[in-house]
């Protein structure tokens, strides 16, 4: 050991820490612990082991209190002085950190998953239009994970693990993953639950280039057949995705009490858009014939079922099991047009296809970002403030245009008029 390191080696070790130091500690058969001389009450335990952690020695209230702040090299020593400095403060101020802690246990919320429960509740549906999404990807892919296991002990390379297991079987979703794992655990970190984020400084694995996937007639044709056998829900929804360009989640969460048929449209609030501002779509003929076969449903009580496509089991809750149903009407699509090299194509890609169409129709870009709820492009900056025109006009004739394309390209008959 480096006598130039060593203040005190008498009793209780104190060492003027440092990570080479650090690293050259060995473990011996009993536990040690070593304060460090920079940072009064910072000690490192080192476990006959070899795990080395981080606490903080402190008297509140005439008693001798001890708080755990991780492992080391995951708690750098930086940051443990730092995380020392803090708690000495908040003692200093009458706080006891560690009953804090305890309390914190108790309710669970030092857990991966009682975490994930509070960051649902109080962080993704007060801020987070599609928190359902969140909600999903967190219980599907982290919670299963890491159940059991104290947030703290979550280092980086558990997020790496947990990231290239998903990446090895779908790369897109992996990065998808690791953007709502960051998110997690940056909102962990910011109310001290944790010290810092392990998601911090993680790559995304997968390479992204911005899709331009667009169904060509043939596809569109088998997916409106398609979707006509899968019946409803999904067969509804899918249709009414590329009959209106609407997003996926304002689709499937479609309530009756948004639609004026005799109105002939479909009022968004803007509690469910996701530039938070309502959005108003005429409906052409070929949605309101699919929302005119769509089932009406009622409750236990009788009432009306505002969802339109609610879940069987819940019709207070949006139809599950969308990946699924997407997976038949692809396999569907494939079988009818006999071929097997086709690229994989998404929802989304559906209202890519729909602002495609309405071009291909003659209607004005402007229009068709209108249409899509957009606030960039024509409408960014100081030009979105001053555009008051509410395009109605426009944007139902650019809704007869894309639908009397579609009709065309889907060998449907015409719907009949509805006045």
């Amino acid at each position: 050991m480096p006598t130039e390191d060593l203040l005190i080696f008498a009793g209780g070790s104190k060492l003027k820490l440092s990570d080479r130091l650090i690293s050259s500690l060995k473990p011996t058969k009993k536990q040690q612990e070593i304060a460090d001389s920079l940072m009064p009450g910072l000690q490192l335990r080192i476990m006959p082991s070899g795990v080395k952690s981080w606490a903080v020695r402190y008297r509140i209230n005439g008693k001798q209190r001890r708080l755990s702040l991780g492992k080391y090299p995951a708690i750098s020593l930086a940051t443990a002085r730092d995380l020392a400095r803090e708690a000495m403060k908040q003692t200093a101020r009458g706080t006891d950190v560690h009953a804090e802690k305890v309390e914190k246990r108790r309710a669970g919320i030092d857990t991966v998953q009682g975490a994930a429960q509070e960051f649902i509740e109080r962080h993704a549906k007060v801020h987070n239009r599609s928190w359902q999404e969140t909600e999903r990807i967190l219980n599907k892919y982290m919670v299963p994970a890491w159940k059991g296991r104290r947030l703290e002990d979550i280092a980086r390379k558990d997020v790496i693990t947990l990231i290239d297991g998903i990446h090895a079987k779908a790369p897109i979703m992996a990065n998808r993953v690791l953007a709502h794992v960051r998110k997690f655990f940056n909102w962990c970190a910011g109310r001290d639950l944790i010290p810092h984020s392990p998601a911090a400084g993680v790559v995304p694995p997968a390479k992204e280039r911005k899709r331009d996937r667009i169904l060509t007639d043939a596809e569109m044709r088998a997916f409106w057949r398609a979707c006509e056998i899968d019946g409803h829900p999904f067969g509804h929804a899918f249709r009414l995705l590329l009959a209106t360009g609407q997003r996926r989640d304002e689709v499937l969460s479609m309530r009756w009490s948004e639609i004026d048929l005799k109105a002939k449209v479909w009022e968004l609030p803007g509690s469910r858009t996701k530039n938070g501002k309502p959005h108003r779509i005429p409906l052409g003929p070929m949605a309101l014939d699919i929302l005119k076969a769509c089932p009406r449903f009622k409750d236990k009580k009788g009432n009306d079922v505002d969802l339109v496509f609610p879940a069987s089991g819940n019709l207070a809750a949006p139809a599950s099991g969308i990946s699924k149903a997407k997976e038949r009407i692809e396999k569907a699509v494939l079988k009818a047009l006999d071929a097997q090299d086709v690229p994989r194509w998404t929802l989304h890609d559906l209202r890519r296809t729909f602002a495609s169409g309405c071009r291909r129709a003659g209607v004005a870009l402007d229009v068709v970002e209108k249409l899509l709820n957009h606030t960039g492009g024509s409408f960014a900056g100081v030009v979105g403030v001053y555009q008051l025109h509410d395009y109605e006009d426009e944007k139902r004739d650019a809704m007869e245009r894309w639908y009397r394309l579609l009709t065309e390209i889907t060998g449907t008959k015409k719907a009949a008029a509805h006045g």
